[in-house]
């Protein structure tokens, strides 16, 4: 990474964070006072900026004693911010330090760019790979599997779903179906806005 005022991080409801301290030639920090207020990070490259062809810079985070780090996602020229949830492993404590570390790495198409992996020293880890990567028939079958719960759920109450019910849930599974053909992520935009 050419130079440490390449990226911006915003933590909602603070300033933008632009100076990192360069640790190595390919990974940069920004120390975060009170890491307990910290449920979302916003990373991004700064105006002019680009990353080299084939690299991507992927975000961590970590709290006291900075030793466990938690991956937050990643960005690259083609796709140059991201807006995600911080799921700290425990509650930081009240007053803590936040790390948020940001490292290039080669772009990765395999795996999914995916929160909760570890970065501890030099190596990454996904949690689980296999359990991150999801192919569209497999979050197709697990949102049946959900439908079809809900409506065992809804006709235990003593009411029959009926033609009425079963018209309203293949409605909202053909919806469900067109959002995840164009998005498999949105999902976890519907968590967001609750």
């Amino acid at each position: 990474m050419s130079g440490v005022q390449m990226f911006g991080l915003v933590i909602p409801g603070r300033p933008v964070v632009t100076e990192f301290a360069q640790i190595d030639a390919t990974k940069v920090l920004a120390v975060v006072p009170n890491a307990h207020t910290i449920f979302e990070a916003c990373l991004f490259l700064l105006p002019g900026t680009a990353l080299p062809a084939g690299l991507m810079a992927t975000l961590y985070a970590s709290t006291p004693p900075h030793n466990d780090w938690i991956k937050i996602g990643s960005i690259s020229s083609d796709t140059p911010s991201l807006m995600a949830l911080v799921k700290w492993k425990t509650a930081p404590e009240t007053g803590s330090i936040a790390h948020f570390g940001v490292s290039a790495e080669p772009m990765t198409p395999t795996l999914p760019v995916a929160p909760n992996s570890m970065f501890i020293g030099d190596a990454v880890a996904p949690a689980s790979a296999a359990a991150l990567s999801f192919s569209n028939e497999e979050r197709t079958l697990f949102a049946k599997a959900i439908a079809t719960d809900l409506l065992r759920y809804l006709t235990s109450f003593g009411h029959a779903a009926g033609e009425e019910g079963m018209r309203l849930l293949d409605q909202w599974f053909a919806k469900f179906s067109r959002k995840m053909d164009t998005d498999p992520n949105f999902w976890k935009k519907v968590l967001l806005k609750d």
